[in-house]
């Protein structure tokens, strides 16, 4: 069963219905990959990697192994402790003060959201509740 479903998804790209992805630049174009009763399909949308803004982090990986795959691909390595999605990412147990920016950013966010849509009785309701 997987052979067809192969020789299809190999047939489907050949009549253009699909594009595989390029790995790298200099790399082969890939559709597919099995794996006993598995499938995996890579299908380019469209959607392109920004390599210059792309970073690779290694756990359990030597610094020199870190620095290939961050050469082949292009981009830059970093290693942690670091952010991602402005949420602090790391080693150990994390910290009260590791979240303050995103509790400010979230709070930014809240009184924007509160002035914008609270009518002027709620906003004064909620200005006294923080007070009292």
């Amino acid at each position: 069963m997987a052979e067809v479903l192969s020789a299809l998804i190999v047939k489907a790209e050949q009549c253009s219905y699909i594009k595989g992805l390029k790995p790298s630049r200099s790399s082969p174009t890939v559709s597919h990959l099995q794996f006993d009763d598995d499938t995996v399909l890579f299908l380019d949308e469209g959607l392109k990697i920004n390599f210059a803004k792309s970073a690779v982090a290694g756990i359990n990986l030597n610094s020199q192994a870190i620095e290939e795959i961050a050469s082949y691909l292009g981009c830059q390595h970093v290693s942690f402790p670091m952010s991602y999605l402005s949420l602090p990412l790391g080693c150990g147990i994390p910290k009260a003060a590791l979240w303050d920016p995103v509790v400010e950013c979230i709070e930014r966010k809240l009184a924007s959201w509160k002035k914008k849509y609270l009518s002027l009785g709620g906003q004064i309701m909620l200005i006294k509740a923080g007070i009292g």
